[in-house]
């Protein structure tokens, strides 16, 4: 007899030996159609970790819809106003099979009907809107599973940012691009990434696989970080390398000091060059007994930054320019308040950033309503001010106006 048949027989024979009476219960009051049917009902005939695994929600799904309208009015150039309407949905798929393991996909898709694909007349400074009506992108399709609750792995496209900074993050080794300021959410793709996170007591160990444009295995990056927590304060330090790139090495701190928050982030590669340095200070100061108003105010400096404004143009042709990250030194001031005013459902937020090397200055007041149930709209207004050449006000950007809708479902 083959030996893989007698081997099966053998399991069956073994298992079989295991089973006794109270596998197949039968109550003698039922009628053989009772016990007929049984197994053909979506009560009877499965046992019941089954049936709460049938009857369970194991995938849930969401996202959000946005609305956006965008005016951007310029002096001295070609065409005086610029309007966007994008329109943009975030869609998830959460799948929770059991407690160890899950899955997550977040995608994105952006329709913008203003944008008139035949001319460039839409594409200001470069950066300001997409090339084409409609655009998509992958937020993250990543599974997460754990070795025995002590090893933790997320695998696939998933977002990530390191660092302490609320507006700028130096440590932020992995994103190749950098973060919208004018945005609260995180709007970058995702990255294909291994990541392993093992903690311990108030210690976190990471370790990552980065697969982004790596068609060789010797092109694979790879990092690391460490992060320990103390009473008052957490200490970070993280690493990045990829073979042909000079490697990178950063620190970071929070640290509570009564009711202050300071942040210290810095960064710099194996050659001693491209070193950034960026520091917050936040106060939250409660004026009543249930309202607050928070102020931030922070800085980066960056030793590869643009020295004078005739660099912004070459930069800009190079695809280099980057909206409030193109000069060495940056300052920025955040005034937050909800509730104002006996204003119930609303917030407010007073921004202003200022370009150290040429002066020039963003200023920005928005208001968000939440005042009906998964609901949100929100007003932006922005004022430039600068020399003419100034990184605030290049390519004659003046004033800007911005409204938005969003829902959650």
């Amino acid at each position: 007899m083959n030996f893989f048949i007698l081997l099966l027989i053998s399991f069956i024979c073994f298992n079989s030996s295991l089973l006794n009476a109270e596998d197949f219960p039968f109550d003698e009051s039922q009628s053989a159609a009772d016990e007929l049917t049984k197994g053909f009902s979506s009560d009877k005939g499965i046992v019941e970790t089954d049936l709460n695994k049938m009857n369970s929600d194991r995938l849930k799904i969401g996202g959000g819809m946005r609305q956006e309208y965008k005016n951007y009015r310029l002096k001295n150039a070609a065409v005086n106003q610029l309007i966007f309407a994008p329109t943009t949905l975030d869609l998830y798929l959460d799948s929770s099979l059991n407690e160890n393991v899950r899955g997550l996909f977040k995608g994105r898709m952006i329709h913008d009907a203003a944008i008139d694909e035949s001319t460039s007349s839409n594409n200001l400074m470069g950066y300001l809107t997409p090339p084409k009506k409609t655009t998509s992108q992958l937020d993250e399709m990543k599974l997460i599973f754990n070795a025995n609750q002590k090893v933790f792995f997320t695998v696939g496209v998933q977002k990530i940012k390191w660092g302490t900074g609320l507006f700028w993050n130096p440590t932020d080794f992995l994103n190749s691009t950098k973060k919208d300021l004018l945005r609260t959410e995180d709007s970058r793709s995702g990255l294909n990434l291994i990541k392993l996170h093992i903690p311990k007591d108030k210690l976190n160990f990471y370790l990552i696989g980065d697969f982004e444009n790596a068609n060789q295995t010797k092109s694979v990056g790879s990092a690391a970080r460490i992060e320990v927590a103390f009473e008052q304060s957490e200490w970070s330090v993280s690493h990045y390398s990829k073979e042909g790139t000079p490697s990178l090495t950063g620190v970071d701190t929070s640290v509570a000091i009564g009711d202050f928050d300071i942040t210290l982030e810095g960064a710099e590669n194996s050659e001693h060059k491209q070193k950034n340095l960026d520091g917050s200070l936040s106060y939250t100061w409660q004026y009543t007994e249930n309202k607050t108003i928070a102020f931030t105010l922070e800085g980066i400096w960056n030793q590869d930054g643009a020295a004078s404004s005739d660099d912004y143009l070459t930069l800009l042709t190079q695809n280099k320019f980057l909206p409030f990250n193109t000069a060495k030194a940056y300052q920025l001031l955040s005034i937050y308040t909800a509730k104002p005013f006996n204003w119930i459902n609303s917030s407010l937020q007073l921004l202003f950033i200022r370009n150290q090397m040429d002066k020039s200055i963003y200023s920005r007041l928005g208001y968000t309503w939440t005042g009906q149930r998964d609901l949100s709209l929100s007003l932006y207004g922005g004022q430039r001010q600068g020399e003419s050449n100034s990184e605030m006000v290049f390519g004659g950007q003046n004033t800007e106006l911005m409204a938005e809708a969003s829902i959650q479902f």
